[in-house]
């Protein structure tokens, strides 16, 4: 077996010169390069896309504080959860404890820590369909 690889080797040496080794080599360079950069391109839309929604989030968060001071029309606990599944669970239990709203609520507290583990379960799935499959 040893003995075939070596001819092997010693063959696509012959043929190919040293001319047509860097070519494919820099074609190698070139797709790990390329691969990267769609990579970071990813990367780089999901964080901002993260950042947007809890900037969002925590912007719904002070407008209702200061609505229900005023006692206005406030933000519905729909739209916060809404938001808070598209991404914004970073910031809710910070926003919850710096505004100081929204904290005693036991059922909103609750539903946004369901929000929290199965947005959890949801992004551990995608990234092992991404990387293991």
């Amino acid at each position: 077996m040893a003995v075939s690889v070596n001819v092997i080797f010693l063959a696509l040496s012959y043929t190919l010169s040293r001319c047509n080794w860097l070519l494919i080599t820099l074609l190698i360079m070139w797709l790990a390069c390329y691969f990267a950069a769609v990579f970071m391109a990813i990367v780089m839309v999901s964080i901002g896309y993260l950042f947007a929604m809890n900037v969002i989030f925590v912007w719904l968060f002070y407008l209702d504080k200061h609505r229900a001071i005023a006692c206005a029309r406030r933000v519905s606990e729909t739209t916060l959860l809404c938001v808070s599944w598209l991404g914004a669970n970073m910031s809710m239990f910070v926003t919850q404890k710096w505004l100081r709203h929204k904290n005693q609520k036991r059922r909103f507290n609750a539903k946004l820590c369901v929000l929290s583990a199965l947005q959890t379960v949801v992004l551990v799935f995608i990234s092992y369909l991404l990387v293991f499959k």
